[in-house]
């Protein structure tokens, strides 16, 4: 299993929303990109949870680019 995943938006890999760490020992963290640590508590609640369910049913969504890391 992979410990983590990130998202970044539109085609530039640099640009990071969200990584999200500790899938394999379930001790789960998100780390903010520059560009999103500023925005709101409601919007990031939703961003997280579309990351997570990309994450697990493998279908990213079509203005989304996801990114498996293993190590």
């Amino acid at each position: 299993m992979p410990d983590s995943f990130q998202v970044y938006s539109g085609g530039d890999p640099a640009d990071i929303v969200v990584i999200v760490s500790g899938l394999a020992s379930w001790n789960l963290r998100a780390t903010w990109g520059d560009g999103w640590r500023s925005a709101g508590a409601e919007w990031k609640s939703w961003c997280k949870d579309q990351a997570f369910m990309v994450f697990y049913n493998g279908r990213p969504p079509a203005s989304g680019n996801v990114r498996v890391c293993n190590g």
